[in-house]
């Protein structure tokens, strides 16, 4: 089967991490042979416009068995220059010169702000005219977006949309990189992995310095505690790199010439595996990037959410998996974290790996959602 697949392949390591995942469950549900040919979104942005979503394209997308979209936050409604509020800019016309299969996968809608107001009826009837339409399956991932359409959306089209994981729950790592030796992996140490966003810094911070300040105290505290405690910073995206300086730059300078470090930025499958091995050597990992939590929660890596002022991904995963984020508080946003992580670094508890019985739920919601594909695209070919 010949897969147009649409999706964010130059993002960033969590974009790399779904699509990886997502290939790994549909090769499991799908009938074999799978080929996928990719396309790229970002050359669909209004700032780049490399490519667009036209007759041209649609007449291209129709030579293909399956159109694929996602998974990404491609129903965030934050694009009111776009004709559906979203990085879908697609008119009437192009939908409806679609004739093939069409598969959204996992979409996120739970943005940090709240959406555009010029933006939800445009995606209202976005999905009122997708719904119509007899060769479109839409879901959403489980990071509260489901929550959020059935907040904008009538229930009518809202209750046809599912639910499923995230696909970077079913990231497969590849063999080549486990078991390597690293220089950011110290024998005989504990690594504590952090990666802490470094975009819409007033959204999830309020005062960013002062939050660097209190993330800084509170790392410093740990280092003291702990000897043999390694940190490694995980910038997922280039704007981590500079928040992440303004904590290293306040932590004492024995430690963060020896025990501090920062892994690279880089983005594709080999980058992905590459960074979420070094994770998965990690005893530890905090994040507030919701891949830097998903990902090492399918690693069954002990995982520590953090809650920035605007996770409302994170907080919405955490409490549909029973995890126990560290939530940022006004005044110093971090304080206590030190005592949190020095426990947990040593002794992790079961609240921060992902449950069994979670795993099994996620899984059975996966089928279900890949079983209705299978049936589209089977009543498709017999036509």
């Amino acid at each position: 089967m010949n897969i147009l697949h649409l999706a964010s392949f130059s993002g960033n390591i969590g974009d790399n991490a779904q699509i990886n995942g997502l290939k790994n469950i549909l090769r499991k549900d799908l009938a074999p042979p799978l080929t996928y040919h990719p396309l790229e979104i970002r050359s669909f942005y209004q700032s780049r416009k490399d490519a667009y979503f036209n007759s041209e394209l649609a007449q291209s997308i129709n030579q293909y068995d399956l159109f694929l979209i996602g998974g990404g936050g491609f129903f965030e409604m934050n694009f009111p220059q776009s004709t559906t509020g979203t990085t879908l800019d697609w008119n009437d016309a192009f939908i409806e010169q679609i004739e093939i299969p069409m598969v959204f996968y996992g979409l996120g809608c739970n943005q940090l702000s709240e959406p555009h107001p010029a933006c939800i009826n445009s995606f209202i009837t976005f999905l009122s005219k997708l719904r119509k339409k007899n060769n479109v399956l839409i879901s959403v991932r489980n990071d509260g977006s489901k929550e959020a359409i059935q907040q904008y959306v009538p229930q009518n089209i809202s209750d046809t949309i599912y639910e499923i994981p995230d696909s970077g729950f079913y990231f497969k790592p590849n063999p080549q990189f486990q078991n390597r030796n690293h220089p950011l992996l110290p024998e005989n140490s504990l690594t504590l992995a952090i990666c802490l966003a470094g975009d819409e810094l007033i959204a999830r911070y309020k005062d960013p310095s002062n939050a660097a300040t209190s993330l800084a105290k509170e790392l410093s505290q740990a280092l003291e505690i702990t000897p043999h405690l390694h940190i490694i910073f995980f910038p997922h995206i280039h704007k981590d790199i500079s928040y992440a300086y303004h904590v290293i730059e306040q932590l004492p300078d024995k430690h963060r010439r020896n025990r501090v470090h920062t892994a690279p930025c880089f983005q594709g499958e080999q980058a992905s595996q590459f960074l979420f091995h070094l994770y998965s050597r990690s005893q530890l990992i905090l994040s507030n990037r919701f891949h830097g939590v998903v990902v090492p929660l399918s690693l069954q890596k002990p995982t520590l959410p953090l809650c920035d002022f605007a996770s409302r991904k994170i907080k919405s995963l955490s409490h549909k998996l029973n995890l126990h984020p560290f939530s940022l508080k006004s005044g110093l946003p971090f304080h206590g974290l030190s005592s949190i992580l020095t426990t947990e670094l040593e002794n992790p508890q079961p609240q921060l790996t992902l449950q069994q019985k979670h795993i099994i739920e996620m899984r059975q919601k996966s089928a279900v959602y890949n079983e209705q594909i299978s049936k589209l695209i089977a009543n498709f070919q017999s036509q």
